[in-house]
């Protein structure tokens, strides 16, 4: 299984690798990049040559999210129903863009994709810098996604917020909850 959190190159490079893998996306986000070539394209930071060429045969395009907000982030889907992999809306950044809430043997995490790029970010309540708004989805919705993953961060000490740019977050990661998760898939 691949959860893709949005499609900017940076984050879809490399599913060709994954030949044989599950590809999990926003049906919206998808949408929002399907076709587009050029500088269409590139106004949304995607490169299509990255996906592979059967994205469509194993994508499992997940429509907007109706679950419960859990401790005041977005709406939620329950990836495989048992709580291991709660995907969780991180507008703004991206069109469909989210996050991945995982319970592991070490306890929670949250891969907080580009909802900010380091934790200081969300603990400055300061965006980005402000080239990305060239490739950003809505600027006053990535604000709103900010300060709500700040208030969660606050919140949830217990959470190990990881922001996909963030060095320092990934290098705080206990080696077993890279390793294993608690759920196993059928």
């Amino acid at each position: 299984h691949v959860v893709l959190s949005h499609f900017h190159a940076d984050h879809v490079a490399g599913l060709r690798d994954f030949e044989r893998a599950t590809l999990w996306a926003r049906e919206d986000a998808y949408a929002d990049v399907a076709g587009r070539s050029g500088f269409a394209a590139l106004r949304r930071a995607f490169v299509p040559e990255l996906l592979p060429r059967d994205f469509e045969r194993r994508a499992q395009l997940l429509p907007a999210f109706t679950g419960t907000e859990h401790d005041g982030l977005g709406a939620t889907l329950d990836l495989f129903g048992d709580g291991s992999l709660v995907l969780v809306d991180l507008p703004g950044h991206a069109r469909g863009q989210f996050g991945l809430r995982a319970r592991t043997e070490s306890g929670e995490l949250l891969f907080a994709a580009d909802a900010c790029w380091m934790r200081r970010g969300y603990r400055t309540r300061r965006g980005a810098h402000w080239i990305t708004r060239l490739i950003t989805d809505d600027d006053a919705v990535q604000a709103q996604t900010l300060e709500r993953l700040a208030r969660f961060a606050e919140t949830r000490p217990d959470v190990v917020v990881v922001p996909s740019h963030c060095p320092e977050a990934r290098a705080e990661l206990p080696a077993r909850a890279r390793r294993r998760l608690r759920h196993q898939p059928p």
